[in-house]
């Protein structure tokens, strides 16, 4: 079948011509891929990029705000400021302790049990060590 000149400059012509396909599409397909990998861990970084940012901006403004908060510690009734810090500032609860004497002051008005000295407290004792704002677990 083979025997021809012509036949054989088929096979050959045809052999060359898939080989070379197999071996664009093994390189086409490595290239993609890793262009894809390459794309999906920049858009990633991208992601934890923005949130870190957003975050880190959150942080500070809630900073800020806490910050802002040390004329009305020493008003008669700090329980105002505090509730526009709540209002203001979206947050759940919030109180602040007295060092000296240990009372806690809710803006909510909520009584603690008679029992509840916030200076026992790791998060107050933290705060306390670090003579700044921080964040602990709820």
């Amino acid at each position: 079948m083979f025997s021809s000149l012509r036949a054989r400059i088929l096979l050959a012509a045809l052999t060359a011509i898939t080989l070379a396909l197999i071996v664009n599409g093994v390189a086409s397909y490595y290239t993609v891929q890793q262009h894809n990998t390459q794309q999906v861990a920049r858009n990633l970084d991208a992601v934890v990029r923005g949130n870190s940012s957003a975050l880190h901006e959150w942080m500070a403004s809630r900073s800020t705000m806490l910050n802002g908060m040390e004329e009305a510690i020493s008003s008669n009734d700090p329980r105002i400021a505090l509730r526009q810090l709540t209002t203001s500032g979206d947050f759940m609860a919030t109180y602040l302790s007295l060092a000296d004497s240990g009372e806690t002051i809710f803006f909510n008005g909520w009584e603690p049990p008679a029992d509840f000295d916030p200076r026992e407290r790791p998060w107050y004792q933290a705060a306390a060590a670090a003579q700044d704002t921080i964040v602990t677990a709820p």
